[in-house]
């Protein structure tokens, strides 16, 4: 598979062997993984992954000018297949399936500056819970001036 990235009006190949130096670490191939895009930076956040067997808790991001992958630390358990997206610097995920059951009611994020994960639970009153899903998109919106997921 190639993916093309107009950027600055000159095209980015992610995923074709010429752009992929094989000496560096870099991610292994995706299927089922969350990606997120920080407009604000210029980068490509790729987490999880369902491999044959289990599931990879694996958090990279890509620079689309530099042309280079940095790892970041894993997510927190369970490694899941989640949705994600990017206010400010943070990385948000929730929600996915871990390989038995869906999960849900809480939001992983991830702080690249200090290589930190904290999890937000999601209980709407109290008693009243996100339900556990694994089909759904998380998007970055801001109302009123405020940066809302």
């Amino acid at each position: 598979m190639r993916l093309v990235l107009l950027t600055n009006a000159f095209p980015v190949h992610l995923g074709s062997a010429e752009a992929c130096d094989h000496s560096v670490p870099n991610p292994s191939g995706c299927s089922y993984h969350a990606m997120a895009a920080n407009n604000t930076n210029g980068t490509i956040c790729v987490h999880g992954d369902c491999p044959s067997t289990g599931r990879l808790d694996d958090v990279w991001v890509f620079d689309v000018t530099s042309q280079t992958w940095t790892e970041l630390p894993a997510a927190p358990p369970p490694a899941v297949v989640t949705f994600a997206a990017v206010i400010g610097e943070k990385l948000y995920c929730m929600h996915g399936y871990d390989g038995k059951r869906e999960q849900g009611s809480a939001v992983d994020v991830l702080d690249p500056v200090f290589r930190t994960w904290s999890t937000i639970k999601c209980e709407l009153d109290g008693v009243h819970r996100l339900e556990p899903r694994s089909v759904s998109v998380l998007v970055a919106v801001k109302i009123k001036g405020m940066a809302c997921w």
